[in-house]
């Protein structure tokens, strides 16, 4: 519940959802139906395949939201991660997305530890 709850809203709190920022998310997780799609789809959540590549479809909706000026949050670990230990290898997809932008965006590196 990190994302929503932390990071969810530019000027939380906020119903708005044109405030909202986009995030990558892991199919495996929050697209096991119908009803987790349908929920995390509207939250802004893009599927992404771990394993898949930086060019797959959903990364495609990705750059096209950084293309139109939105806000997208990753998790360059791209991993679910609740261990005490130090920050994995960062995957490359979230500076594929960085690279490929018509207009490069801002990038605020954030660390948070302790939601465990």
């Amino acid at each position: 519940m990190d994302d929503p709850l932390l990071w969810g809203f530019k000027s939380f709190p906020s119903l708005d959802a044109n405030l909202a920022r986009w995030v990558l998310s892991a199919e495996d997780i929050c697209f096991k139906n119908y009803a987790l799609t349908y929920f995390f789809r509207l939250g802004k959540c893009i599927p992404i395949t771990r394993g898949a590549g930086i060019y797959q479809e959903h990364m495609n909706e990705a750059l096209q939201c950084l293309n139109n000026g939105a806000w997208l949050h990753t998790f360059p670990e791209g991993k679910v991660s609740q261990e005490d230990a130090p920050i994995r290898r960062l995957k490359w997809g979230t500076a594929s997305l960085i690279v490929r932008a018509h207009v490069t965006p801002i990038v605020l590196p954030m660390v948070h530890s302790g939601f465990e």
